[in-house]
């Protein structure tokens, strides 16, 4: 009798637990449904522009979307949109350096995601940095793997990593882009000068 009283018991505190997460689950979902709507992603089951291009995108969905929309990825040169997107998701370790150099599109990005962080979207949306961003900068304009070494304090791994996420995120781009052939073009573009030497997979 006891035995099961205490397995009653058991069960009842398991399904409490499993029933927060649930709800806790469904918050989550309804939070940010509303953020989509508030943002002009979708309204109700209807998905607008915004939001068909951040269904093809895997990583850091609104704020690569919002840099997209942001005509950013087609007004500045190529050199420096690699720049700003070798940032996504890019979190720096405590000790890691890299050279830097101002540029109008980092600048921009961070004006962006400045603004879409008072606008309510949560910080764990909005990952970006730009310090590798003159390493993407300096290896579209042809800088060999070796010079990317003397300007950081990532080891070799580190900046393949960076680069190979670079590349998959503009194919995500690639697809998004499928309704506008400029863009598509010129990230496709981007990816191939990025995609070369020690940084290209080969198998």
């Amino acid at each position: 009798m006891q035995e099961a009283e205490a397995l009653c018991r058991r069960l009842k505190e398991e399904y409490g637990v499993v029933s927060n997460q649930v709800n806790s689950i469904f918050v989550e979902y309804r939070e940010v449904k509303n953020l989509l709507e508030s943002l002009g992603y979708l309204k109700g089951r209807e998905f607008y522009p915004r939001g068909l291009f951040a269904l093809e995108i895997h990583v850091q969905e609104i704020l690569v979307t919002e840099i997209a929309f942001s005509g950013l990825l087609e007004d500045f040169d190529p050199a420096q949109v690699a720049a700003v997107l070798a940032g996504i998701e890019y979190v720096p370790g405590k000790n890691v350096q890299a050279a830097r150099v101002e540029l109008p599109a980092l600048r921009e990005t961070t004006l962006l995601r400045r603004n879409l962080l008072r606008l309510g979207v949560p910080e764990h949306f909005c990952i970006w940095s730009n310090l590798p961003g003159f390493l993407a900068f300096s290896w579209y304009n042809g800088a060999t793997f070796a010079e990317l070494q003397e300007m950081s304090s990532l080891q070799p791994g580190d900046i393949f990593s960076l680069f190979r996420r670079e590349i998959d995120l503009l194919r995500q781009i690639e697809r998004a882009a499928a309704g506008n052939p400029g863009l598509l073009e010129r990230v496709h573009l981007i990816r191939g000068r990025l995609d070369r030497e020690e940084i290209a997979l080969s198998f």
